[in-house]
């Protein structure tokens, strides 16, 4: 069976430091999927996204990030059922 390692998180949190420290550490990872590629891939433009935060700021309410926060853990639930180990 084939592994694959999903390091997601919100921008700024990380993600790609801790890619490179789980690489040196960890030979059992498998494929890293880079959610911010795939994303990318189909159409989300992660660029253009933070140019215009710099510019604009990126002051979100704090009801949107609440809101946000409990639809990213109901998205999770629906995916762990096909994962045979999660941390």
């Amino acid at each position: 069976m084939k592994t694959y390692t999903l390091i997601a998180g919100v921008n700024g949190v990380g993600k790609s430091g801790l890619t490179g420290v789980l690489k040196e550490d960890r030979s059992d990872l498998g494929h890293i999927v880079d959610f911010d590629r795939i994303m990318a891939e189909n159409g989300y433009n992660i660029k253009n996204t933070v140019i215009t935060a710099k510019e604009r700021g990126y002051n979100i309410e704090k009801t949107d990030v609440i809101r946000r926060f409990g639809k990213r853990f109901d998205e999770l639930m629906k995916i762990l059922p096909y994962c045979d180990e999660t941390h």
